[in-house]
């Protein structure tokens, strides 16, 4: 009787995960995108600007989809930039964000058998730089962003990926001024699912 009960929990245990790889972005992932970053900082205090500048970001990309159903995974992604974002410019003054980084949450519904729309919610960090008339600091700044995707397998393993986003960042403060920076983000990117 015990032989028979193991077997039936290895069968319900092997027909569960073969149930749940049948969504076709379940597992891990690496990609790399580009992003066409629109900048815009407001400042206030002594001085009173609104700023913005386009930055063109490199960004390496790693994750996991898990597979809720056929038609719905949950995705957990962390990014990483190569490049600076320029915050904006407005006379002498400018700030650039630095080594910035996100994890983010993607949860998705599988259209057909290949495409897979999601949204995306996502905490993000990076270093403010900010300069004005020799006046000059580093904060960091923590911001949360929200947003869209659509993924499309091009073959089993290979991806190719359009996204959009919005993040608001919290406010820091350089000798009297406050500036409070915010992304918009447009992103395209090619990645490799295990």
């Amino acid at each position: 009787m015990n032989k028979k009960l193991l077997a039936a929990a290895l069968f319900s245990v092997a027909a569960t995960g073969a149930m749940a790889q049948a969504n076709p972005f379940e597992g891990p992932s690496v990609g790399v995108s580009v992003s066409s970053v629109g900048g815009s900082t407001d400042l206030s205090g002594t001085r009173s600007a609104n700023m913005g500048q386009q930055s063109v970001v490199p960004t390496v990309e790693a994750g996991y989809a898990f597979g809720v159903s056929k038609e719905i995974a949950l995705g957990l992604a962390g990014t990483y930039d190569l490049a600076d974002t320029k915050g904006g410019t407005s006379g002498t003054a400018n700030l650039v964000g630095k080594k910035h980084w996100s994890i983010n949450f993607k949860p998705g519904y599988v259209l057909g058998t290949s495409t897979m729309l999601y949204a995306l919610l996502g905490y993000n960090r990076m270093q403010g730089t900010f300069n004005d008339l020799g006046v000059s600091g580093a904060s960091n700044l923590n911001g949360i962003g929200y947003g869209i995707g659509l993924q499309a397998l091009l073959d089993k393993n290979v991806y190719v990926k359009i996204e959009g986003q919005q993040v608001k960042y919290n406010t820091a403060n350089v000798s009297g001024i406050t500036y409070k920076p915010s992304t918009t983000i447009a992103t395209i990117g090619i990645g490799y699912k295990f």
